[in-house]
């Protein structure tokens, strides 16, 4: 053999099992679950001989003989004419085939069609009734031509009444299921191209009999269909789903309630305009963020009042900080996290965090006060101060009421976690509202040492003013009343009445002059002490938002972080306990059907999937992971994408990408018989569409992000699934602007999905199609806070805790330690990594490692 024999062999033998692999079907979906077919069908068939006198005798004689030899049986009574296998309008045949066969009954050349009934099922009597009709067309087409007939067909059936099903397996386009009028049956089984609307449609469509099977199911329940987009009631199309809610409700729309409201621009640094632009009578400004004011009054009539402003995009409810139990159940036996990362070394050598000013950041500091009068060998420690933020969103300067619930509050905890870890440190508890996120960067920017002015606390002492004005004037009223009432001794009904008079007078003042002293001197204390952050050298920050903002480092307060820089403090930010609640990745849409793909489509299905289209929920309680969401759960999903923008045809005063170029909508879907015993697993019904205008969160000269929600209370516990539904701009320009084909500019759009359980026990998780990319929120996206996410006993990540890195940032490794937690969460591991690093401000650590000391030699 020669030499290049020799070498062709071995290439092939070497190549061989590569090419076998790459021939394989990866990932071969066996279809979704369903019923067995019954083991007999009525068939009815449609069939074409192409051919006259002997020939056609010839292969009508074949077309029979194979048919026989596949099982198939005609009905013995129905009347067949001697002259049917000559005659060229003989078309139809009647029998009974087992299912087993149906598939080599379409491999004879002459049939065209089949109507398949199961034989123990009745076609109902009314012809007007819908029957569930499950439909294949051909297929082998190249991918577009495939598409374009399964619309064609889709399109000319709904002129005979059939109305499609939503999210069911299409099989690569080549399947149609839905419901038609029985009366309908005939027409598909003749031909389609012979209808009214089927003689309009143009290639592949009139190329061929598009219809292959019908198969007719009145055994089945039907399938449901798409119901149409609730329509957004005029005046509402900037409001979120979850306020329109609200409005729909008399009693809770003239209840007042904080609403966030967000302005097409974000205002400059010295800009109060904005501030006159949304006052509206009953209105109450509390703060703002960026483009994100925070207001407080009746829904109705304001919420309507402030949306149809030209300088509002959209108005909402607020977006909540999450800082729940991860919902874990902790490991048996004691465990000591001050042992294992080696506190209690430092303790021993008497570093306890001596001359360290910490700050922890929290949402409820309830029974707080239990942390005071703490002693170490025989001595007094200092005792924890409480700086609370939600003092300044009300002229009276009260903070607001602690959350309901246990005795010591999550912050409570994350504080005795940071003096147990670091019990000499002097601790500062920073109270910020969870749907507040501007409280926090007022917080960091009095941390930072600027100069305090929040839109809260110029308020109050605008108000405090007037007021003391006000008590001036009447100060001098009571004096002149005082001397004309006193100085008129006589004792007549009139003068005793104007004396009464006076004196009540006289009390209230006195009241309203010592209600106001009070308020005076809480906002010279709060001020004092919001000053006094000034001095705070570690911050364990345990709130973060995951969805709402712009959450790629994008958000007003993660760049505040980053732009200044912020560098008065080390500041430790939890990571969140999000992980399996954010998907992320390109918009992928390669059979060109409208409907997003959430991974490639080389990839491996999901056990029990049979698409790429559908991303299924689950639910997490008690350490365990269902397929199931509960009832009475409340979810929110959201949809978050960036997208370039061509900034140069854009003039002052012009506002042309309010909503986006790519239009991206949200349907969620539920799954009737997820184990296909009594219908098929894809059979679903659509529960919520997203609807109205897509909230526009950030806008600057050259890109815009833009968010859609829906939220949903689940009212029958079961399984449920969502799909993304749109198609992506084919430019980065205004739509009609004329530009020749060289001079655009395209972008990818990488789309961010992510849960958020509003309510319920445990917390919904995606199931099908989950990244470890963007589950990461704000501020922890910022690049020089230090993200904590949390460690298990044996120093791994937790499986609740944000993997990172955030969303459209690939490259910013998150988080960037670890720490223990006792299986409480992230906040908790941040409250101890703020502690050892108070004990210890020069330990050094790995990116993304365990935070603990080096083990001792022995």
């Amino acid at each position: 053999m020669s030499r290049f024999k020799l070498l062709t062999l071995g290439l092939l033998t070497c190549a061989l099992p590569l090419l076998l692999r790459a021939a394989a079907p990866i990932g071969p979906s066996p279809g979704p679950a369903a019923p067995p077919p019954p083991a007999l069908y009525n068939v009815r068939i449609r069939y074409q001989i192409v051919a006259f006198s002997t020939e056609r005798l010839r292969q009508y004689n074949e077309m029979m003989a194979y048919l026989k030899k596949i099982g198939f049986q005609r009905d013995p009574e129905e009347e067949v004419p001697d002259s049917e296998p000559e005659d060229a309008s003989a078309t139809r045949l009647n029998g009974a085939l087992s299912s087993g066969a149906v598939a080599r009954l379409l491999r004879q050349r002459h049939v065209r069609t089949v109507l398949l009934v199961p034989e123990k099922a009745k076609l109902p009597d009314d012809k007007k009734e819908a029957v569930r009709v499950d439909l294949r067309i051909l297929e082998g087409l190249l991918p577009e031509q495939q598409l374009r007939l399964h619309g064609q067909v889709a399109k000319v059936l709904a002129s005979l009444g059939f109305v499609e099903a939503v999210g069911y397996d299409h099989r690569n386009h080549s399947r149609l299921l839905g419901t038609t009028p029985r009366e309908s049956l005939e027409t598909i089984l003749e031909d389609l191209r012979k209808t009214p609307a089927g003689k309009k449609e143009p290639a592949p469509f009139q190329r061929t009999s598009a219809v292959r099977l019908i198969e007719a199911r009145p055994d089945l329940p039907l399938p449901s269909s798409r119901p149409a987009p609730s329509a957004v009631p005029p005046g509402q199309e900037k409001l979120t789903p979850e306020l329109r809610e609200v409005l729909a409700d008399a009693d809770r729309a003239a209840r007042p309630t904080r609403m966030e409201v967000i302005l097409a621009n974000a205002p400059g640094a010295e800009d109060a305009t904005w501030a006159a632009v949304l006052a509206q009578p009953g209105l109450v400004i509390e703060g703002r963020l960026g483009q994100l004011v925070t207001v407080r009054g009746a829904p109705s009539p304001l919420a309507t009042k402030l949306a149809a402003l030209d300088e509002v995009v959209a108005v909402r409810l607020p977006r909540q900080a999450r800082v729940a139990s991860p919902g874990v159940l902790p490991r048996a036996g004691e465990f000591q996290p001050l042992k294992a990362s080696g506190v209690l070394r430092l303790h021993a050598i008497k570093k306890r965090g001596k001359g360290i000013h910490l700050a922890v950041v929290a949402d409820n500091f309830r029974g707080w006060e239990a942390l005071k009068g703490r002693k170490l060998d025989g001595k007094a420690l200092p005792d924890p101060v409480l700086v609370d933020m939600t003092r300044e969103r009300n002229s009276s300067l009260l903070p607001g009421p602690f959350p309901p619930g246990e005795v010591a509050g999550p912050g409570t905890r994350y504080a005795q976690t940071i003096l147990a870890t670091a019990p000499e440190a002097k601790l500062t508890l920073v109270r910020i509202d969870p749907a507040a996120p501007y409280m926090l960067e007022a917080a960091a920017r009095a941390i930072n040492g600027e100069t305090y002015r929040t839109f809260g606390i110029e308020q109050s002492l605008r108000k405090l003013t007037a007021d003391r004005e006000t008590m001036e004037d009447r100060r001098d009223a009571i004096i002149a009343k005082r001397k004309a009432t006193l100085d008129d001794f006589r004792d007549t009904p009139d003068a005793r009445a104007a004396r009464k008079a006076y004196f009540q007078e006289q009390d209230d003042f006195d009241k309203d002059d010592k209600a106001l002293g009070q308020r005076l001197r809480r906002y010279l204390e709060h001020v004092k002490q919001v000053k006094g952050l000034k001095g705070v050298n570690i911050v364990a920050s345990t709130l973060v938002w995951s969805e709402g903002y712009p959450v790629d480092g994008g958000s007003a307060l993660s760049r505040y972080f980053d732009d200044r820089p912020f560098g008065a403090a080390t500041w430790f930010q939890a990571a969140g306990d999000t992980r399996g609640q954010a998907w992320t990745g390109p918009f992928r849409d390669v059979d060109k059907n409208g409907v997003m793909e959430l991974n490639a489509p080389d990839t491996r299905l999901p056990p029990g999937g049979w698409t790429r289209e559908l991303n299924f929920l689950g639910w997490e309680a008690g350490g365990k992971t269902g397929r199931d969401l509960p009832a009475n759960a409340r979810v929110r999903i959201s949809l978050q994408w960036k997208e370039a923008h061509d900034p140069v045809p854009v003039r002052a005063g012009e506002d042309p990408y309010r909503e986006p170029l790519n239009k991206l909508r949200l349907v969620l879907l539920h799954q009737f018989d997820p184990d296909g015993k009594a219908r098929p697993a894809d059979d679903l019904s659509v529960v919520a569409q997203s609807a109205g205008t897509p909230q526009r969160l950030v806008q600057a000269a050259n890109f815009a992000t833009y968010e859609q929600v829906i939220e949903f209370a689940v009212a029958k516990a079961g399984r449920y699934a969502l799909r993304v539904e749109g198609k992506l701009a084919d430019s980065i320009h205004l739509p009609g602007e004329a530009r020749l084909p060289v001079g655009k500019k395209f972008t990818e759009v990488r789309p961010r999905l992510f849960v958020q359980t509003v309510a319920g026990d445990g917390r919904a998780v995606w199931t099908s199609y989950v990244s470890p990319a963007g589950s990461i929120g704000m501020p922890a996206d910022a690049r020089r806070v230090i993200t904590v996410g949390a460690a298990d006993r044996d120093g791994s990540a937790q499986p609740f805790s944000a993997p990172g890195p955030p969303y459209n940032l690939a490259l910013l490794q998150k988080p960037d330690v670890l720490s223990y937690d006792d299986d409480q969460g992230t906040g908790q591991a941040t409250a101890f990594a703020a502690g050892l690093s108070a004990c210890l401000r020069t330990l050094k650590v790995q990116p993304g490692k365990l935070m603990r000391l080096p083990k001792e030699r022995r």
